[in-house]
């Protein structure tokens, strides 16, 4: 193997591994969101039970005015039965009555409803609150992690930058023809340096023209003609 592919592979192992951390490291934002979702969802959930469990107070509350109301109206009335001489009216006073028990049942049955709604939002809500307290934990560990990792990626990412540069400047004294086609591909997805296979390009994986795998056999940089990679050749 010639030394410029030995320089090449060396620079190109350390570029690629930080790439790798990068990609690594620009990816953590979106895991934490989605961790965070989850407990979003939760809260969400909580809020809804809260609101339901509210309204159905309100529910009841609108129900016992209701049914003090026709409870005092049958007081009133039987007050003043007692001054009705009338018998008719007095019949009517009572059809009156009836109807205002009718109408208290009606209501004490739409309560108990209520009632058994709201004891079974309350239901929702504790369960909804226990989900939270268990996986608010682990999500704070969750993303203690991923804060740990996000500093450990981000220093290995600065210490490999500062290890670059002496193999970057050798690359770019000791083989100035290699030099800007190696920064010009790094940039891109995939290694810029690429090992024949057979007759194809180790990247692209089209063949090569003869002078060009030629080339790359006597140990001279080349670059593919289909994708312009680097390319060497060593046999298996």
């Amino acid at each position: 193997m010639k030394q410029w592919v030995k320089d090449v592979l060396e620079i190109q192992t350390a570029d690629m591994r930080t790439k790798r951390m990068n990609a690594r490291l620009k990816n953590i934002p979106s895991e934490k969101k989605d961790i965070l979702s989850s407990l979003t969802g939760e809260q969400g959930k909580i809020k809804k039970y809260k609101d339901q469990i509210l309204a159905s107070e309100r529910e009841i509350k609108a129900i016992e005015s209701k049914i003090a109301e026709f409870n005092s109206k049958i007081e009133d009335m039987n007050k003043k039965s007692a001054m009705i001489k009338k018998n008719e009216e007095y019949k009517a006073m009572l059809t009156e009555i009836a109807k205002a028990k009718f109408a208290i049942s009606s209501f004490e049955t739409s309560q108990l409803q209520v009632y058994e709604k709201l004891e079974a939002e309350k239901k929702d809500f504790q369960s909804a609150e226990k989900t939270i307290k268990n996986i608010q934990g682990e999500i704070e560990a969750s993303i203690n992690e991923l804060d740990e990792l996000e500093k450990l990626l981000q220093k290995e990412i600065n210490e490999a930058l500062e290890k670059r540069k002496p193999f970057l400047e050798k690359l770019e004294k000791s083989y100035p023809e290699i030099f800007p086609i190696y920064t010009r591909l790094i940039k891109k997805d995939g290694e810029p340096l690429a090992k024949t296979r057979n007759v194809n390009c180790g990247f692209c994986h089209l063949k090569l023209i003869p002078q060009t795998l030629n080339d790359a056999k006597k140990g001279v940089p080349v670059t593919c003609d289909s994708c312009g990679h680097l390319i060497y050749y060593q046999e298996d």
